[in-house]
């Protein structure tokens, strides 16, 4: 396998240096020399709270494009962003109380589905030692605040294994996957020697379009990615001090995950590739004091060929690529949480952008980071 480096100057002159593993792929799918880093607003909508917050999804309001993230109370949040680079978003266009809708907040898996104008929720958890099931909930948003419930179901897969959200799938993938939609995305979650059925490396299972599943019925997905029994891949090489099994590099160089490694709320589509952000422990990773501790925090862009998902359930990344993000907060977070991490992801095709948010990864201590990244079409 062949390594190699490059440096690619977006508008603003911000340096995003990206590190390549070179793996065979087809000519459709994404290169990560087509993805470029255009700017980014911090964001402080939430006070120092905002330190916490979660997840990414947009829609677009009367033409206009809003970006829906979650506080840790269960306050969904909308926010519009400035036509430049440089400034703080610090006010929302819209807000909803999503505390009494009878889904789960230990995670972060939000999606908002334009097409049929309905906001998808995962309820996982993360501190529970038992396979319970994965709960997906849809959501109407209202004026003035306004929510309500338009169906939830489950899916009989434990919940820490969907871990990150759903998309719909490609129609060009949608019987290679077999499904209309896919949930998932995967990483480390707590009590991990305790059960509950956690997967180090990417998830995805695929579900038919909800429209066809009874409120409160239970789904058997098929598996199309699952690392439960193995361990998902990366570019970077970790320190791992959690356990003696598992040690990088591979006989071909790369990282395994380790514990504390998650994709969160990332996972999207970009034509017919399959994209996910991985926060990854950088350098040496270890337990104490009963939590887990990272030396650094890291992120990395993973791409797979759609076309080869759902023949290997281990299906390996197409490419691997180091994300070096201007952060003014470097905070490498204790234990499995999202603050300190990339915590959320969204791609719009309308503009060709892919953007990803980081809490708290601004300046003063708790602001977040909402990254912009053009998204080159073609090869």
């Amino acid at each position: 396998m062949m390594h190699r480096t490059r440096n690619i100057w977006a508008s603003g002159a911000i340096l995003l240096t990206l590190s390549l593993t070179a793996v065979p792929s087809s000519a459709q799918t994404l290169q990560p020399s087509q993805v470029e880093l255009e700017g980014f607003n911090d964001v402080l909508t939430n006070g120092n709270d905002t330190a916490y917050m979660r997840g990414l999804t947009h829609r677009y309001v009367n033409g206009e494009l809003r970006f829906l993230t979650l506080t840790h109370r269960g306050i969904l949040q909308e926010f519009r962003r400035p036509s430049g680079y440089g400034s703080t978003i610090s006010s929302t266009t819209a807000t909803w109380d999503l505390s009494g809708t009878g889904t789960i907040f230990d995670a972060n898996g939000i999606w908002f589905e334009q097409a049929k104008n309905r906001l998808w929720i995962v309820g996982t958890v993360d501190y529970n030692a038992t396979n319970t099931p994965a709960k997906v909930t849809l959501l109407t948003l209202g004026t003035n605040g306004s929510v309500s419930v338009a169906k939830s179901f489950n899916l009989n897969m434990p919940a820490k294994r969907v871990y990150g959200g759903c998309q719909a799938v490609p129609a060009e993938l949608i019987s290679k996957l077999g499904g209309s939609y896919v949930c998932g995305w995967g990483g480390y979650t707590s009590l991990l020697l305790n059960g509950g059925g956690a997967s180090i490396g990417a998830t995805m299972y695929a579900i038919p379009d909800p429209d066809t599943i009874t409120n409160g019925a239970t789904v058997s997905p098929r598996t199309v990615m699952d690392h439960f029994e193995s361990r998902g891949l990366r570019r970077t090489i970790p320190v791992n001090r959690y356990e003696s099994n598992w040690q990088s590099p591979t006989g071909d160089g790369l990282g395994y995950q380790v514990w504390g490694d998650s994709y969160y709320n990332t996972g999207m589509w970009i034509g017919t590739s399959y994209v996910a952000v991985l926060s990854a422990c950088k350098g040496e990773c270890w337990y104490e004091n009963s939590t887990l501790n990272h030396r650094e925090r890291q992120f990395e862009l993973h791409i797979w060929d759609g076309s080869t998902l759902g023949a290997n359930s281990t299906q390996r990344a197409t490419s691997m690529t180091e994300l070096t993000l201007p952060r003014d907060n470097t905070w490498a977070p204790l234990g499995n949480v999202t603050a300190g991490n990339v915590s959320g992801a969204t791609y719009d095709p309308t503009s060709g952008r892919m953007f990803i948010v980081g809490y708290p990864f601004g300046a003063g201590g708790s602001s977040g980071r909402l990254f912009t990244f053009r998204v080159a079409a073609g090869n």
